[in-house]
């Protein structure tokens, strides 16, 4: 309600240099802008970073990053544009600064093993959670020393079909300086995800101890608990790919619960466009 401008405007830049021996070195910039108002409460600038990093990619050795970059801390993302819990919570497309190591390694032709290995330094005070449901929305409650462990192993079957399980872990600090004590974060996860011809479906349970805000947006006090399940279906035909996503917050002491249903399709119109039509309840 309110909103007369643009949600987003994206400005991308992928600048890559091949060396002779095929390393790749470059970087990867993400900016968004608004035109009126910001885009949460406790983000002060309506043009900034969503993601900035550089990275130098190897064959053998896999890639390293380093600067403004994702947490990749459980599934990555579901392809709808509203959102889902896990998003809202603050655990999904939030970028801070640190370092991740990712590689791909083959075992045989029918499976490879994806790994993720990150360090965060520091947090960035911005992503797309509500205030109220991480640390970033809170001044002086400030996000440090966050490491990430990732597994997938990805089995390929003869006749296409994909079925990938993850394991994820995740431990912090929150660094308080106001009257709120400092906070010890842990988290870890599993998740399903399955892909046969036009279908995919995918599952994910997480969860997260520590307290990371003294107001919850959904319960309203410091929660110290955070179950996370997401699940969801997609059916691919033509330039159409049809989507079921529910997603569910769990929330202890205080309780609380937040379920979300996001049901919608995406049509390609043209090569560069696409158009969302979603009802979310």
């Amino acid at each position: 309600p309110g909103l007369r401008n643009t949600y987003f405007w994206y400005l991308y830049a992928d600048p890559e240099y091949t060396t002779c021996s095929g390393t790749k070195i470059g970087a990867h910039t993400e900016l968004r802008l608004r035109e009126t108002d910001t885009f949460r409460t406790f983000i002060d600038q309506k043009v900034w970073t969503w993601e900035a990093y550089g990275y130098i990619q190897h064959d053998d050795f896999g890639t390293l990053k380093a600067g403004q970059l994702f947490n990749r801390f459980g599934l990555f993302w579901d392809g709808v544009f509203f959102g889902n819990a896990p998003y809202f919570d603050g655990l999904k497309l939030d970028a801070d600064y640190g370092v991740s190591w990712e590689k791909t390694t083959k075992v045989h032709d029918c499976l490879s093993v994806d790994r993720y290995l990150q360090f965060f330094f520091h947090e960035d005070t911005s992503n797309g959670s509500f205030g109220g449901a991480d640390a970033e929305s809170v001044a002086g409650y400030t996000e440090e020393n966050t490491g990430v462990f990732r597994m997938v192993p990805i089995w390929t079957r003869c006749d296409g079909s994909q079925l990938a399980i993850g394991f994820s872990a995740m431990a912090g600090q929150i660094n308080s300086r106001t009257a709120l004590p400092d906070e010890t974060i842990y988290a870890y996860g599993m998740d399903v995800q399955y892909t046969k011809g036009p279908w995919l479906a995918f599952f994910e349970a997480s969860q997260l101890h520590g307290v990371r805000n003294p107001v919850n947006y959904v319960s309203g006090g410091p929660s110290d608990e955070l179950t996370n399940l997401w699940a969801g279906v997609h059916y691919t035909h033509g330039a159409a790919t049809y989507r079921c996503i529910y997603s569910n917050s769990i929330y202890e002491n205080p309780n609380a619960i937040q379920n979300m249903l996001l049901v919608g399709a995406t049509f390609t119109l043209t090569k560069h466009l696409d158009c969302y039509v979603e009802w979310v309840h």
